[in-house]
């Protein structure tokens, strides 16, 4: 569940409705004046200053299961877990998947990362990086140069991103629109 530590009143107040309360809480991610949690059964929001924690998505067959790491920017609200990647528009509700079990050949993917509009996310197969002028997915492994095939973690340094697996850290110069793995 959620708790919150009000800084001014030096205290913490219960932030769960009957749903939140028995969650896991994976994630977080900020919006406008909205707060997003990835739980082990999709992604719930509450308002600021709010009580009442909302299920994202009702209507949708997606983001039902686990969502292990969430991103908002903009009015995009990006996902992924055991659907695979996920990208919800805030605004019109419309979402669309890019699944775990096609797009991505059934691996489980635990860590995302959107950086410079471009959306990279990793998991038990490897980093994968989506190529939005080719429409597809561009796979790295240890063949291109990552230290593990298990990626745990995604952080943006500029040019750079830095890849965390199980076997240590890979520095990757992805900023680079003439390289081949761009091209696929």
């Amino acid at each position: 569940g959620v708790s919150v530590f009000d800084i001014r009143r030096d205290s913490i107040y219960d932030a769960n409705t009957d749903i939140m309360l028995p969650r896991v809480i994976y994630d977080f991610a900020q919006g406008d004046s909205i707060i997003y949690a990835a739980t082990d059964i999709g992604v719930f929001s509450l308002v600021w200053g709010g009580s009442e924690w909302r299920r994202l998505l009702l209507d949708s067959p997606h983001l039902r299961s686990g969502v292990y790491q969430i991103q908002v920017v903009d009015s995009l609200l990006y996902t992924v877990g055991e659907d695979g990647v996920v990208v919800v528009d805030l605004k019109s509700s419309e979402s669309t998947i890019f699944d775990r079990n096609t797009v991505f050949k059934n691996a489980d993917l635990t860590a995302l990362l959107v950086h410079d509009n471009v959306i990279w996310a990793g998991g038990s197969s490897g980093l994968y990086r989506y190529n939005s002028r080719k429409d597809n997915w561009y796979r790295y492994t240890p063949n291109d140069g990552l230290i593990g095939i298990r990626v745990r973690a995604i952080i943006a340094d500029g040019d750079f991103v830095w890849i965390g697996t199980d076997r240590g850290v890979s520095r990757f110069r992805w900023n680079d629109f003439d390289r081949s793995d761009w091209l696929q």
